[in-house]
């Protein structure tokens, strides 16, 4: 069991803040710079990298079912700044 695997059943069967708060910012430079590479803005990486774990959070009794956290993380996190870069795209069309 890795800690990563600790952290998420105590996040999903206690709602324990502190392991989330742990593993945010265990996953908060890599992901920051992940994102950036995508958006190239430092604030709108950090609200991407911050919707991710808003999702998470609101997901948390879901999380034992993730087998590989990392992957999971850099795929949501991927996929958030590619629907904002979708989205910005439609509303400078759409003006």
């Amino acid at each position: 069991v890795t800690n990563h695997t600790t952290y998420l059943i105590a996040i999903a069967e206690k709602d324990d803040q502190q392991a989330f708060k742990k593993l945010y910012q265990h996953f908060l430079p890599r992901l920051l710079s992940y994102a950036n590479t995508f958006l190239n803005h430092k604030q709108l990486s950090e609200e991407v990298v911050e919707d991710v774990f808003i999702k998470i959070w609101s997901n948390r009794k879901t999380l034992p079912a993730i087998t590989n956290f990392p992957y999971y993380l850099y795929t949501a996190t991927k996929h958030t700044a590619i629907n904002y870069l979708r989205s910005r795209k439609k509303a400078l069309t759409s003006d």
